[in-house]
């Protein structure tokens, strides 16, 4: 009787486990035809915003050649979001077009990737609610500002930024470093010269190089790709924390009350060197401290917070291990199940390298395994391909984290999350947060949420930065089966702290800082459904959903004599 009432115990502790922890499969599908988005090849950076005002991400794909007349793939492209399921490329409206047309390298070279336009950064830098752009290229930085109109003006000059110089520029990050509401920039350099740089915003729409002032130039040139800016030290300003190629250790860049920085990566405990690319923050283990994952050639580095902002690598404890030569990486909550797992981009044109297989890592500690499997197979994301950047975002305001991926040597894809569906009833939930600081910078880079279920506490961090971009998006909580938000709070990069409670699941919310919350009326996209194969007789060149309904002219039988 016993055994029987013991099985019959873990039988209905399997279903229970079964229903909450596993509620779908997690599988993308490829997009980025039916949606308009593939004439997009041999690219570099990607970042989103919502440009136009519409609450739907728009997107920004850079191409990594020069602007060549009508060789298409060598320009960098806007596409709005008409929000079902599909894009319209406005570049040419918007005015950002030839991006660069002029090779700064002298020798025709640029040592960092596999060509000459890096990255692309949205960031409101005069507070006026219309997200503006800035570029990385090869040997210079551009400054687009958005008119509010669809429309874009190249401000580089008169905003104080050298047209070209000898630096090689990889990534770029904007940041309010001396909280006065106004977002300033730091640029990475390859190591061609003799710093980073830091412009700080003078809030009249220039900026200033500051980077000597506030003790952030560099001894000895490092070659740096990405930096991220975290309050490590709790002190109210955003320090920076940057990555290092070739064996360098990385920065860590600890604010000094705004008036400059000290660098102190070793007394945090970020003592390893890979190699360094990438850079992604999460609290992945949901103990309500924000850890920090790295990529790098052959190696990761998972640095887990101590609890006090001080970090220890255990990557190998969490199986994060077989990453190839990787680049961009994101942590996400891809599954919507209270975790947030990992993507990593991979691949490099390099002696004997060349195309390699992208990683997703599907986070196990809400199940209580406290580890990551390797689930990259079974999600359908196990392509081949030279990558370099993977942006998460909800294309298709279904709620589920969608995810875009650069490729240098093919077409780029667009991977659609397959866990929610706009036209059926799901049973995991999401709570989508957008952001807008008022005494903060209006970007609200820098803000830390926090969620309560019945499930437990919940923590993200959002600032937008990619490997070869930054974004401006919604922040995106997976609620797996609950379906109400005790509490919901914000810390606003300004201080200020702010709670709302009892808060309904699959909703979209926008924060105002000091102002309050509001609902959004944002449905997911309605798309529309039936044949998307251009070779077929039924082709619906409007539908964004194959219904199964292509047909085609049947084979016929030749006949009649050959000709030897």
């Amino acid at each position: 009787m016993k055994t029987k009432l013991h099985l019959k115990l873990i039988n209905s502790i399997l279903i229970f486990t079964c229903f909450s922890f596993q509620l779908t499969a997690q599988v993308f599908e490829r997009a980025e035809a039916i949606s308009g988005l593939g004439i997009l090849e041999q690219n570099n950076g990607v970042a989103v915003a919502d440009y136009n005002g519409d609450n739907v991400m728009d997107l920004f794909v850079v191409a990594k050649s020069i602007d060549r007349n009508g060789i298409e793939r060598t320009h960098s492209r806007l596409f709005r979001n008409n929000d079902d399921g599909s894009f319209t490329d406005v570049t040419v409206a918007s005015g950002l077009t030839n991006l660069l047309i002029q090779d700064y390298s002298l020798d025709g070279e640029f040592y960092v990737f596999d060509g000459f336009k890096v990255g692309a950064y949205w960031g409101d830098y005069d507070n006026d609610g219309f997200p503006d752009l800035f570029f990385t290229n090869t040997f210079n930085v551009l400054l687009y500002r958005n008119q509010g109109d669809g429309t874009f003006q190249n401000v580089t000059a008169t905003a104080g930024f050298n047209v070209a110089n000898s630096c090689q520029f990889s990534g770029a990050t904007w940041f309010d470093f001396n909280n006065d509401g106004f977002l300033d920039i730091y640029i990475c350099d390859w190591g061609a010269c003799a710093s980073n740089l830091l412009y700080q915003n003078n809030g009249d729409g220039t900026f200033t190089d500051v980077t000597v002032s506030m003790g952030m130039d560099e001894s000895w040139p490092h070659n740096s790709f990405t930096a991220t800016p975290f309050d490590f030290n709790s002190d109210g300003f955003m320090d920076l924390y940057v990555a290092n190629d070739f064996a360098q250790r990385n920065y860590l860049y600890i604010n000094q009350g705004g008036t400059g920085f000290s660098e102190q990566a070793t007394a945090y405990g970020f003592t390893t060197h890979i190699d360094d690319m990438g850079i992604t923050i999460a609290d992945y283990n949901n103990d309500g401290a924000f850890d920090i994952y790295n990529t790098g050639v052959d190696e990761q580095v998972l640095y887990t917070n101590n609890g006090d902002n001080t970090f220890f690598e255990n990557s190998v404890v969490n199986n994060l291990v077989g990453a190839g030569w990787a680049w961009g990486a994101k942590f996400a909550d891809l599954d919507l199940d209270g975790d947030d797992d990992l993507f990593i981009a991979n691949g490099y044109l390099f002696e004997n390298r060349g195309a390699e297989y992208n990683k997703y890592f599907k986070n196990n500690y809400v199940e209580g395994l406290n580890n990551f499997s390797d689930e990259t197979i079974a999600a359908n994301l196990h392509d081949l391909t030279i990558s370099h950047e993977a942006l998460d975002f909800d294309y298709d305001n279904d709620g589920d984290l969608d995810l875009f991926l650069t490729n240098t040597d093919a077409h780029s894809y667009l991977y659609e999350n397959k866990t929610l569906s706009f036209d059926q009833p799901n049973a995991i939930h999401y709570l989508k947060v957008s952001l807008e600081g008022v005494t903060s910078n209006r970007s609200a880079i820098g803000t830390e949420l926090t969620i309560v279920t019945n499930s437990g506490t919940f923590k993200k961090y959002f600032n937008g930065v990619g490997f070869l971009g930054q974004s401006i998006k919604p922040v995106v909580f997976g609620l797996n089966a609950e379906t109400t938000v005790t509490d919901l709070t914000i810390k606003w990069p300004s201080g200020l702290v702010e709670t709302y409670h009892n808060i309904t699941y699959d909703t979209h919310v926008k924060a105002t800082e000091g102002v309050g919350l509001a609902t959004l009326s944002v449905s997911p996209s309605v798309k529309i459904y039936g044949c998307t194969d251009p070779q077929s007789c039924s082709y619906n060149p409007s539908a964004t959903v194959n219904d199964n309904s292509c047909t085609y002219l049947p084979s016929g039988v030749i006949s009649g004599p050959t000709v030897s």
